[in-house]
């Protein structure tokens, strides 16, 4: 007896490659922040205040770099989940045994 399985999924993940600690804690932080309502100006005010540069050139943070940062974080969050099955089938095998007497 055996069973055999065929699944297929559709993923946009092969692409998908970890990001550092250090920016996702930035990345979560500023999402997190406009979640609760905080315009990019002041995520950038804050961001700077608390001396959180930029991951590349350590510099501050603008109202378009969050905006920026933001749009690409969500798009990135978006195709994470995107995992769909296709299709699922499952097949039961049975195969009969002989038995022989001696």
């Amino acid at each position: 007896m055996s069973i055999n399985y065929i699944v297929i999924v559709e993923s946009k993940r092969l692409t998908h490659f970890k990001i550092g600690q250090n920016r996702s804690y930035r990345l979560e932080l500023m999402k997190s922040l406009s979640d609760d309502g905080y315009s990019n100006k002041e995520i950038s005010e804050i961001l700077n205040k608390n001396k959180i540069y930029k991951v590349r050139t350590k510099g501050e943070y603008s109202h378009n770099d969050v905006c920026m940062g933001l749009k690409k974080y969500r798009r990135r969050l978006e195709r994470i989940k995107s995992d769909t099955i296709i299709e699922f089938s499952e097949d039961l095998i049975l195969t009969p045994i002989k038995i022989s007497k001696n």
